[in-house]
C-alpha cells in the first residue's frame, strides 16, 4: 500500500484491517491506523517463525490464552525461557571452528537476534525499532555468529599449545601483557605455530582486548597480523595471532643483510596496511592506529610486513565534515605525533608522523629510543637538524649506504621528512606516502639492470625503424606504469586481470582488425562492466551460475583499476576466485554436458569464431 505523498511520517486511517491475523499489527487491528511500524511488526514475527521453526499460526499458539506466535515469544522473552520455543535444529547446530568444534550457537549473537525480534513485535507502534536499526542488530548478529564465536579457542587447548604458558615459550611482552609462541591443531589435524598473548587482568586490558579482536576480525589485510582465535575463560583473556618467525622490525634495524631493498619494501608493506585502515578501500569507519612504532611491525618467514598490536587503536567513522577525534593521549614516547600530545585531538596525520618516524629509523639503522640513550632528544629532532643543516644523508645507516640510488634516496627522505612537519595539514595522506615509496622502489629497481641498456639508434636499426612488416605481437601495459616510471608488484596484478577477461571473453588482450579498428580488451571490459552490460563480449561457451559471474567479474575488474593502491592482492584475488569456483562447482546446471561442449567447439570452428571480436550480442547462459 503507497501512503500519500504527505503521510510519509504519519498514520493512514483505513476503515477496515486487511492482512493475515497473526502477522497483524495489534494497534492496526484494533485502531485501524496503519504505520510503517506495522510492517516492522509482521517482520518481527517472521523473524520469531524462522526462530522456532514454526509458523505463526501454528495451533500450539492458538489457544484461549494464546493469540499467536508474536504473543508468546514477547512474553517468553521477558520470562527469560524463550530458549524452550527454539528450533531443535538450531540446538544441534555446530560452529565450525578450526581449532575446536564448539557445540551450539554464540549466546550474544542469539541474544541480539531475540532482543530485536522482540522489540519489533511491541504492542505499542511508536515503541518498535526502524527498519533500519533492525538491520544493523541483524547485521551485528551475523557478525557475532560468523566472525567472533568461530574463532573461539578454549583455555585447555591454549595451555596445551604453549605448555602451561612456559618461560621457554616466552617471546615478547610489554605492559599490556606477555606473549608465548605456542603449536596449535587445527581442525584438520595439522599442527599450525601461533602467537598468544596473554594480557594483564584490568580494565585496560579489557579494552584493549575487545579491540584488538574487533579490529583484526573485520580488517583483514596481507599486511595486517593475522587472528587465528581468541580465548576468554577463567578472566584469562588471551588473543591468538599468526605467528611471525622473524620477530619485530626493531631488531634488524642495525642488520647489514636487512638490504636496502628489503628495508624499503617493509616500508612500502606497512604503509600498504595503513592505507587501508585509513578508509583507502571505502570502509564507512576508519581506523587509527595510535601506535605506530618498529616494534609493532612484525616481519613473516619470508620477510613480509605485518601491522600489529591494536590495543589502543579507534575505530572511528570520521567523515568529510569530521576529520579527528578528541581523546585521551596514549602511545609511545619518540613516536608521538606533538600536536596529539599538546591538544589532544587525534587524527590520521598522528598515525602519519609516527610511521615517519619508522621510515627514519629504517634509513638511519637507529631507533628513536636509541637516539635519545646516546643524546637526549628522539630522532625527529636529529632528522629535523640535520635537514636544517642540509647534512641529512650524513644520517643513512653506513652499512647500506653505497645500495641506495640517489635519486631513490631522495624521494624516500623527501616524504619522509613531509610526515614529521609540525603542523598536521602539512604532513601527506598515507595514501601519498605510499605513492611516494612505490615510486623510490621504482626508480631503485631500475637501476639494476642499467649494464642491459641498448641505444634507441641500435634497436631502431634492428627493427629497420620499427616497420609494421616486422610485428610480431600486440599487447597492452599497465596504464600506471606511466604515471610511476616503472613497474611494481600490483603491475601483475594489472596483467592478471587482462588473462581474466581474455578468459571469460575469449579473445585476446589485443586484436587488430583489417579495417584498422585496433582494440584493446581492458578498456572495452572495463567499459561494458560500468556499463552494466558486460554480457555483450562474453564468449557463448561460458557456463557459469550468476553467483560465480558476478564474483568473477568483480575481481577482474578490481585488477585493473587505474589507482594501483587499489588493487586487490593475490592472496584475496586466489580466495576470490575459489569462491567463483565453488559457486559453479556447487550447482550441477552450471556444468554442461559432453554434447553441449561438442557442439560449442563445432558451432566455433564452423564459424571461425575463437579469439574474434565480433562476440556482441552473445547471451550469457545463467544456471
Amino acid at each position: 500500500m503507497f501512503l500519500p505523498p504527505n503521510q510519509e511520517d504519519e498514520a493512514l486511517h483505513l476503515n477496515k484491517c486487511i492482512g493475515r491475523t497473526f502477522y497483524t499489527d495489534p494497534e492496526y487491528k484494533k485502531k485501524y491506523k496503519l504505520k510503517k511500524e506495522s510492517d516492522v511488526y509482521s517482520f518481527g514475527v517472521l523473524l520469531f517463525e524462522i526462530f522456532c521453526g514454526r509458523f505463526a499460526n501454528d495451533s500450539m499458539y492458538k489457544t484461549d490464552k494464546m493469540k499467536g506466535l508474536a504473543p508468546v515469544a514477547r512474553n517468553s522473552f521477558y520470562e527469560e525461557t524463550l530458549v524452550h520455543m527454539m528450533d531443535p535444529e538450531l540446538h544441534d547446530e555446530t560452529n565450525e571452528n578450526k581449532f575446536n568444534q564448539n557445540k551450539g550457537l554464540n549466546k550474544d549473537s542469539l541474544r541480539t537476534f531475540t532482543q530485536i525480534a522482540t522489540r519489533c513485535v511491541a504492542d505499542i507502534q511508536n515503541h518498535r525499532p526502524t527498519m533500519k536499526v533492525v538491520v544493523t542488530l541483524l547485521e551485528k548478529a551475523l557478525f557475532l555468529h560468523e566472525n567472533k564465536d568461530n574463532r573461539k579457542i578454549s583455555l585447555l587447548d591454549i595451555k596445551h599449545a604453549t605448555q602451561s604458558f612456559h618461560e621457554g615459550n616466552l617471546i615478547g611482552g610489554g605492559g599490556f601483557g606477555s606473549v608465548y609462541k605456542g603449536i596449535l591443531q587445527n581442525g584438520n589435524g595439522v599442527n599450525v605455530v601461533i602467537a598468544a598473548k596473554k594480557l594483564n587482568k584490568s580494565d585496560q586490558g579489557e579494552q584493549q582486548f575487545l579491540n584488538e579482536i574487533r579490529i583484526l576480525s573485520e580488517y583483514e589485510h596481507e599486511n595486517v597480523i593475522g587472528l587465528v582465535g581468541y580465548c576468554k575463560e577463567e578472566d584469562e583473556q588471551i588473543i591468538v595471532f599468526e605467528y611471525a618467525s622473524n620477530g619485530s622490525l626493531d631488531a634488524y634495524l642495525q642488520k647489514p643483510f636487512l638490504t636496502w631493498v628489503m628495508r624499503l619494501n617493509i616500508c612500502i608493506e606497512v604503509a600498504s596496511a595503513l592505507y587501508f585502515l585509513h578508509g583507502g578501500f571505502g570502509r564507512r569507519a576508519k581506523v587509527i592506529h595510535r601506535d605506530i612504532k618498529t616494534p609493532n611491525i612484525l616481519l613473516d618467514h619470508v620477510w613480509k610486513a605485518k601491522l600489529a598490536d591494536f590495543g589502543l587503536s579507534l575505530i572511528t567513522p570520521i567523515s568529510n565534515d569530521t576529520d579527528y577525534v578528541i581523546d585521551h593521549t596514549c602511545g609511545t614516547p619518540g613516536y608521538f605525533d606533538p600536536v596529539y600530545k599538546s591538544s589532544k585531538v587525534l587524527t590520521m596525520e598522528s598515525d602519519v608522523y609516527s610511521f615517519g618516524v619508522v621510515l627514519f629509523e629504517v634509513l638511519c639503522g637507529r631507533s628513536t629510543h636509541e637516539v635519545y640513550k646516546h643524546e637526549g632528544r628522539y630522532l625527529p629532532d636529529l632528522i629535523k637538524r640535520s635537514f636544517e643543516k642540509e647534512k641529512q644523508d650524513e644520517v643513512v645507516f653506513e652499512q647500506i649506504r653505497k645500495q641506495i640510488e640517489p635519486k631513490s634516496l631522495q624521494t624516500f627522505q623527501k616524504i619522509a621528512y613531509q610526515c614529521l612537519a609540525d603542523e598536521k595539514d602539512n604532513r601527506p595522506t598515507i595514501k601519498k606516502v605510499l605513492a611516494e615509496l612505490m615510486k623510490a622502489s621504482v626508480i631503485q629497481a631500475s637501476t639494476a639492470f642499467t649494464h642491459l641498456q641498448i641505444p634507441l639508434e641500435d634497436v631502431a636499426k634492428a627493427t629497420n625503424n620499427f616497420h609494421h612488416d616486422n610485428i610480431i605481437g600486440h599487447g597492452e601495459f599497465d596504464p600506471a606504469i606511466e604515471k610511476m616510471g616503472g613497474v611494481t608488484h600490483k603491475s601483475d596484478i594489472y596483467s592478471f586481470g587482462v588473462v581474466l577477461f581474455e578468459i571469460l571473453c575469449g579473445r585476446k588482450a589485443f586484436v587488430h582488425n583489417n579495417n584498422n579498428d585496433d582494440r584493446f580488451l581492458a578498456p572495452l571490459a572495463k567499459k561494458h562492466y560500468e556499463n552494466d552490460n558486460l554480457l555483450d563480449i562474453i564468449f557463448r561457451g561460458v557456463h557459469m551460475t550468476k553467483k560465480s559471474f558476478l564474483i568473477y567479474t568483480n575481481i577482474a575488474y578490481s585488477c585493473l583499476h587505474d589507482d594501483l593502491t587499489r588493487r586487490p592482492s593475490m592472496k584475496y584475488i586466489i580466495r576470490e576466485l575459489e569462491k567463483a569456483s565453488q559457486s559453479n562447482y556447487n550447482d550441477p546446471a552450471s556444468r554442461p554436458s559432453v554434447q553441449d561442449v561438442i557442439h560449442e567447439l563445432e558451432q566455433a570452428i564452423q564459424e571461425n569464431n575463437f579469439h574474434e571480436t565480433n562476440f556482441e550480442g552473445l547471451d550469457m547462459v545463467w544456471m
